[in-house]
C-alpha cells in the first residue's frame, strides 16, 4: 500500500456518542483515587 492510495479516516465525537466522558472521568478519578488516595486525605503514614 503506498501512501496515495491509502484510506483516511476520521471520526468526530461531536455530540459525546463515540466516547462517553463522564463514564471515563468517573473511572480516571476512581483509578487516581486508588493510586494516590483523597482529595485531602492526610498522607500515608500519619504526617
Amino acid at each position: 500500500m503506498t501512501a496515495s492510495s491509502a484510506d483516511l479516516v476520521l471520526l468526530f465525537d461531536v455530540d459525546h456518542t463515540l466516547i462517553d466522558g463522564a463514564a471515563v472521568k468517573a473511572g480516571l478519578d476512581a483509578a487516581i483515587e486508588a493510586a494516590v488516595g483523597a482529595p485531602g486525605a492526610p498522607p500515608a503514614g500519619g504526617e
